[in-house]
């Protein structure tokens, strides 16, 4: 559980006093303030392994084809899974969106709607060796209406796997 406490400061308002026991308790990480930046430092001593494991993860379920990437992404997507999602975004499109994913704690969705059901077509090769898909996901909510969505993704080949690029949503 994380505590925090108001503590007044003159003639600012209050300062938010956040007491980090959590990891304090458990020893899964140091905490610290920097006062140049005027931020916490929570460092872990686990990180490198988890950054390992991450990468080991993404690599078990990197695509062997242009259309595997798609499913893949696909599948994420019907699942609300952005970590999945990321795994086989090209570097372009995580510069661009990873970000978000983060924010959101790797979660692509919440309540209402959800894709009740995403289909690939075969996909079409481009004469740069690119893969062109298009995706058509139907979307729903507990009152069972149900809406189309179609997108278009770019497949290529990026550090001898297949990724995802240029999501474009049409409906």
């Amino acid at each position: 559980m994380l505590y925090y406490h108001l503590i007044p400061k003159p003639s600012r308002g209050f300062a938010i006093f956040v007491v980090i026991s959590i990891f304090r308790n458990n020893g899964e990480a140091q905490v610290s303030w920097d006062e140049k930046t005027k931020t916490v430092v929570v460092v872990r001593e686990d990180a490198d392994a988890m950054k390992e494991r991450v990468a080991l993860l993404e690599e078990a379920v990197a695509a062997d084809s242009p259309k595997e990437a798609v499913q893949t992404f696909a599948k994420g997507l019907k699942n609300r899974n952005g970590a999945l999602q990321y795994a086989v975004m090209s570097k372009k499109m995580r510069e661009e969106i990873g970000n978000e994913y983060a924010a959101n704690r790797w979660q692509t969705g919440s309540s209402s709607p959800w894709y009740a059901s995403i289909t690939a077509n075969e996909g079409v090769q481009n004469d740069d060796g690119t893969w062109l898909f298009e995706l058509h996901g139907v979307l729903t909510d507990s009152t069972n209406q149900q809406e189309d969505w179609r997108f278009s993704f770019k497949a290529l080949k990026e550090n001898s796997r297949w990724v995802v690029e240029e999501l474009k949503g049409k409906d």
